[in-house]
């Protein structure tokens, strides 16, 4: 709807006369938000204003009225009221999610406050604390907004009785929890029993500020909050980046030694950072032959490393690790596909797997990022630092299928040629320098890949492939006993036409579990018990999935460090069989051999690329997400991986 066509609509409205409370309130913030739009700041004030005064306690209004006065306020330039405006609409919220089941919290944040966003709220309070120069508080906020139904989830755990928790505190806490979940579930609209449920939360709300008071760790595991920098726990060594996007323009916070070290403006709005980051990673999304890999966008790379990394980076020395938190679009590219220079003058030169840029530096050639949802998630899981019981393999295989990865995607040959057989249809050719090697069954393919994976780590594999790999014979299967965990199938994001409504992984077959179809989905996942150091994901778009504001990308990378991995290994396009196959083997026999996972993935990365696959799109869909070191083993991190250094 145009400017003009809102004006338009509220000039016919006419004025309220006759209208009740709620009517009034939404008039009112609706001409708020227009006169916001039309740069009216100070109008827009008067009717928030307004509208705060007519909302009385109805939550969703007030939390409107106030999102509408901070934007007034920060636009105004009155930064001290736009803090408190903005506080107000966030304490609102807060007590609103504290009453919402995690099924809700998902969305929480995105959805709507009458005509805001509630995320807007801590968006705002984000850049108006930055203006301020106060840019610990801003970084605090910006945790608020990131991975809070994960976090929770992850501290969530019978604790209570190692950490000194008296047994009368834990029985009052539990008894509590019980009333208002059955109170809740009645779902009853009388004013007595609403009334009885806020004496419910309201005493919950007092236990819960005891517990923080008088047990602090208990309360951090059981009712975890948004870590300032000061209490992240970052390594020496280590170096956090993490980004805000927000409708004006973005930001990036460097955070080292507990405190943010500087803050960078990313002067696009969030649609033009969207787009642009969407440019780019069309280029590795829509590959589907041999020509496709030409429409690498290396100007676009350029500008977006520009803008994300090129000043932070200069500040980050050779030794120290680098942990990234993206935000939103962000986190759908590998930073390290980022081009660092290019000399404007790139050749495309036939290679083996088909044409890749020739005079291309990219962030990948000298560096490698811990992925985080967050530095709360981050400190969350080096806190908890569960011991993995032993050291097993668990490799869960479609053998149909044959090798991780395979997503129908062709094999690729010099010369820019495509093999008409594309892969998933049963049988494919090799091509070797244009000439086919015969054709290769996927179960080859499985067993030399099986094969591989039992020389690294020997007879502590154990392999379920098939039509066994299925949802009842993984409930069975003891996972937690295991601390490496392999899927090597089809991935699948969620489609609108298919009745698929979230991303999964496809198994062999169906044996009347919730997954009749087939499909292991983001749902199954969460609902599995798992202490894996790593859980590595061979599939297509694991990494991908939907965006969920305040929340992240809900993907299956997230669903299983839901479920209790320490990191996990997932790509963020649809990605080629061969070049997977080769990028795991590597990957495996580094990591078996004592290597960090990071210096494993650089290291199976830089084999990838000496094998002829040059083109990012290759050796760059897999990232790592969350912690790069094994636990209880001395930390060994690796900021900058020269080239140079050995395989």
């Amino acid at each position: 709807m145009t400017t003009p066509e809102a004006r338009e609509i509220l000039d016919r409205a006419g004025e309220p006369l006759r209208w009740g409370a709620e009517q009034v309130v939404a008039w009112h913030l609706a001409w708020g938000r227009y006169h916001f739009l039309t740069r009216e700041a100070d109008e827009a004030l008067r009717r928030f204003e307004q509208a705060g005064a007519a909302a009385g306690a109805d939550s969703s209004q007030l939390t409107a009225s106030h999102i509408g006065l901070g934007l007034a306020h920060e636009a105004l330039g009155n930064l001290e009221q736009a803090v408190a405006a903005y506080g107000r609409a966030v304490e609102l919220s807060e007590h609103s999610r504290s009453r919402t089941s995690t099924v809700e919290r998902v969305r929480f944040f995105e959805a709507r406050a009458v005509c805001f966003r509630r995320l807007e709220a801590y968006e705002g309070l984000v850049r108006v604390l930055h203006r301020m120069h106060r840019d610990e508080d801003a970084f605090f906020w910006s945790e608020h907004t990131k991975a809070r139904v994960l976090v929770e989830a992850m501290a969530r755990a019978p604790h209570g009785a190692g950490l000194g928790l008296p047994a009368e505190l834990r029985q009052q806490e539990e008894d509590l929890t019980n009333r208002i979940a059955a109170l809740s579930s009645r779902g009853e609209e009388r004013e007595s029993s609403q009334q009885q449920l806020r004496r419910l939360y309201a005493e919950r709300d007092a236990l819960v500020d005891r517990l923080r008071r008088e047990y602090p760790e208990y309360a951090s595991m059981q009712y975890p909050l948004p870590l300032h920098a000061s209490e992240l726990a970052l390594a020496p060594n280590e170096v956090l980046l993490a980004y805000e996007v927000t409708e004006p323009q973005s930001y990036l916070f460097l955070v080292r030694g507990g405190e943010v070290e500087r803050v960078y403006e990313i002067k696009l709005s969030r649609p033009e950072l969207t787009d642009l980051v969407e440019r780019f990673r069309s280029s590795f999304v829509q590959v589907t032959s041999a020509a496709d890999l030409k429409a690498l966008d290396l100007a676009v790379g350029e500008e977006l490393y520009d803008l994300l990394l090129r000043p932070a980076l200069a500040g980050v020395e050779a030794g120290e690790h680098v942990l990234v938190v993206p935000d939103e679009a962000i986190g759908l590219v590998p930073l390290e596909a980022l081009v660092v220079r290019s000399d404007g003058r790139s050749q495309w030169r036939a290679t083996r797997w088909g044409p890749a840029p020739t005079g291309v530096e990219y962030v990948g050639d000298t560096r490698v990022f811990a992925y985080w949802q967050s530095g709360t998630t981050m400190t969350t899981v080096r806190r908890l630092r569960k011991a993995v019981p032993g050291d097993r393999v668990l490799l869960v295989a479609d053998s149909a299928l044959a090798a991780p990865g395979d997503c129908a995607q062709p094999v690729f040959q010099a010369g820019g040629a495509e093999q008409p057989t594309a892969l998933g249809s049963g049988m494919a050719g090799t091509l070797r320098d244009g000439q086919p090697d015969g054709p290769v069954s996927r179960s080859t393919g499985f067993v030399q890949f099986t094969d591989s994976l039992r020389h690294a780590y020997g007879e502590r594999v154990w392999v379920m492939p098939g039509l066994t790999a299925t949802w009842r014979v993984l409930q069975r299967e003891p996972l937690d006993q295991y601390a490496v965990l392999v899927f090597a199938m089809h991935g699948v994001l969620s489609d609108g036409t298919s009745g698929r409504g979230q991303p999964a992984l496809v198994l062999s077959g169906a044996d009347g579990g919730p997954s009749e179809n087939g499909h292991l989905t983001m749902t199954d996942v969460m609902g599995l018990n798992l202490r894996a150091e790593i859980v590595t994901l061979m599939a297509c778009e694991t990494g991908a999935g939907e965006l969920a504001g305040g929340e992240g990308i809900m993907a299956m990378g997230r669903a299983f460090q839901y479920a209790g991995a320490r990191s996990v290994l997932v790509s963020l396009w649809k990605v080629e069989d061969e070049s997977t196959n080769l990028l795991a083997q590597a990957f495996f026999e580094k990591m078996a051999a004592g290597r960090p996972k990071l210096e494993a993935l650089q290291a199976a990365r830089r084999v990838l690329r000496e094998s002829g696959y040059e083109h990012p799109f290759f050796w760059a869909p897999f990232v790592l997400i969350g912690e790069d070191e094994v636990a209880g083993t001395p930390g060994r991190r690796a900021g900058r991986l020269a080239s140079t250094s050995p395989n």
